[in-house]
């Protein structure tokens, strides 16, 4: 048995294609009442709260506003997952803003094939692991 293959009872059970694609999204099915993550390790009590200074110390220059977005969307992250018990979909963005901010990494206009910035003469491709695959 495949590990995508619940997609495809999704399919037969009659999930939306949008149902679907969410669960592809998070390699699991999150309408699922009968999975509890909290079972497989993964808590929301675990998110840990970063203070400015750990943003800032690679890279003094960064905007402070960036700063703000990157805590909102965090926060917004931990509110959505204690009222769902599902994760936001945003890790792509979340640690690629992550890197600009700390490590001072010039990202790419959005959509630009390739990598996802630079990092002095290097391009860099970031990966984030979400916590469900963690």
């Amino acid at each position: 048995m495949s590990d995508w293959d619940f997609l495809h009872d999704m399919h037969n059970e009659g999930y939306s294609s949008d149902q679907i694609a969410d669960a592809a999204a998070c390699g699991y099915n999150p309408y699922d009442s009968s999975i509890n993550l909290e079972e497989f390790g993964f808590s929301s009590d675990e998110w840990e709260t970063l203070n400015d200074s750990e943003l800032t110390d690679e890279n003094p220059d960064v905007n402070p506003e960036l700063i703000e977005v990157f805590e909102d969307l965090v926060h917004s992250a931990e509110v959505f997952h204690s009222l769902t018990n599902r994760y936001l979909q945003i890790w792509g963005e979340l640690g690629e803003l992550f890197g600009e901010i700390h490590y001072g990494i010039k990202r790419h206009k959005p959509h630009t094939k390739g990598s996802d910035g630079k990092l002095g003469n290097d391009f860099i491709e970031i990966k984030t692991i979400s916590p469900e695959k963690g």
